[in-house]
């Protein structure tokens, strides 16, 4: 029960915190980056609050997880999980800020999924058919994750 409500309100929280970033950047001008002199995929601009109120609301979920059951400290998954996250985090604000070349972009992300990995997080689809191709869970685990990153 505490999980279901641990869940609802990180979603509740989530979208009251959006919507004051959003208030606050279309105040100040930067609720998107208008087109620069780089070369993205899309033309339009795109708006750069939803990563600061993401991680801020992963954070928040992550300290009443860690008041709730303590022992998620300990645990190799939270530690795997803060450390892609917050990775995550630092490329999409950077990206937002300074416009990160694509392959340090790309390269980052990638790293992203190798963290998880490295802890025992991956993906387990080829490998329970064929327990030697656990080499190709890894890579769909890195192609989601980066999938994911880029959705």
């Amino acid at each position: 029960m505490k999980s279901v409500l641990l869940l609802f309100g990180t979603v509740g929280f989530s979208y009251m915190l959006n919507k004051i970033l959003l208030r606050f950047s279309r105040n100040f001008g930067v609720d998107s980056r208008q087109a620069q002199n780089i070369v993205r995929w899309a033309a339009t601009s795109k708006p750069t609050t939803g990563g600061i109120s993401f991680y801020i609301t992963f954070l928040v979920g992550s300290l009443i997880l860690l008041i709730m059951r303590p022992e998620t400290a300990s645990s190799s998954t939270y530690l795997a999980l803060f450390l892609s996250a917050t990775l995550a985090f630092m490329i999409g604000f950077a990206d937002d800020a300074y416009g990160t070349h694509p392959s340090l972009k790309f390269l980052g992300q990638i790293f992203c999924g190798v963290i998880l990995i490295i802890f025992g997080i991956h993906i387990e689809y080829f490998s329970v058919a064929s327990p030697g191709l656990w080499w190709l869970d890894y890579g769909l685990t890195i192609f989601w994750v980066v999938g994911m990153m880029n959705s």
